[in-house]
């Protein structure tokens, strides 16, 4: 991966008016820390302010970014070194968030100084110390080290619980960072506690899912009694988390399809099942489970009927 550039040093400019973004900021702004902000006339309560509206994003704790800017790995790398320094080891769901899945990370798990004579040695979620990581276990991102991209999926599938695991398993198959065979591979070799979960994991994992509404919704359709759907189901210019073609029922998170999309899909005699991703991620497994089952079956009903 490509080095990622230094924080900008171009000439502070006075904001005006005072305690706002200026609109001007100079291209290629990557994360910048309060003191940043302030030379440019942000206070920290103007700062979180901002974090709040929307218009700024907490990275890592102390580390900002403009809302408007992309957050691709090199930039979440700098950020992490801005935090921790570049001679640390991101594990865990940090490496995770660094290597390009889930939501920014405000808080991280780092490991002790790399240029330690034996290794790397990386300090896991609960502060218990691991083995030493071997060289195919790190990777470079931009000016910081993480574990590699199995690696992570295989530490965090044998601390987290199965719905968490997953999605952040599936965001890491739909950064393309690794892929599906590779961490089957893996899995399979995997020894000590926590590798019947990694197992588990690895084969429930899925690179089509949109996000972790997506993945346990996945996940809930597969505790249920029904059929093996398609995820991430495109077709006439519209998309659904599950669906079953040959039935014409299909699972979407809500916010994602318009009227539009629900008439043309009412005409073609579809049944949508539309779900809030909150109420996806909280709700009871099986009371869920139970729901897509009725959902089911009462399409079927009303299609014989």
């Amino acid at each position: 991966m490509t080095t990622t550039p230094p924080l900008n040093t171009e000439p502070v400019r006075p904001l005006t008016p005072p305690g706002v973004l200026p609109l001007d900021l100079p291209p290629g702004l990557g994360p910048f820390t309060p003191s940043d902000a302030a030379r440019r006339g942000v206070s920290r309560s103007a700062l979180e302010r901002m974090v709040r509206d929307g218009r700024v994003v907490r990275l890592v704790r102390g580390v900002y970014l403009d809302a408007s800017r992309p957050c691709p790995p090199s930039v979440r790398a700098e950020a992490l070194a801005m935090a921790v320094g570049s001679e640390r080891v991101a594990c865990g769901l940090t490496a995770a968030w660094v290597l390009g899945a889930g939501r920014p990370a405000l808080a991280y798990a780092a490991g002790v100084p790399g240029g330690d004579p034996g290794g790397p040695l990386p300090l896991e979620m609960r502060g218990r110390r691991e083995r030493r990581l071997g060289p195919d276990e790190m990777v470079r991102v931009g000016s910081v080290l993480a574990t590699a991209p199995v690696r992570t999926a295989i530490d965090l599938a044998r601390r987290l619980d199965l719905d968490r695991a997953v999605a952040v398993t599936d965001a890491l198959l739909r950064a393309r960072v690794m892929s599906h065979v590779s961490l089957l591979e893996a899995a399979q070799v995997a020894t000590g506690p926590g590798s019947v979960n990694v197992r588990q994991v690895a084969a429930r994992a899925e690179a089509r899912s949109a996000g972790p509404a997506e993945s346990v919704l996945r996940l809930r359709w597969h505790d249920a009694r029904l059929p093996t759907p398609i995820p991430g189901f495109a077709f006439g210019g519209l998309r659904v988390a599950l669906a079953l073609p040959s039935h014409r029922f299909a699972v979407a998170v809500a916010g994602l399809l318009t009227e539009r999309h629900r008439g043309l899909l009412r005409t073609r005699g579809w049944r949508v099942v539309e779900l809030r991703g909150s109420q996806v991620l909280t709700a009871s497994a099986r009371a869920l489970s139970q729901h897509l089952e009725r959902e089911f079956h009462q399409h079927l009903l009303e299609e014989v009927g």
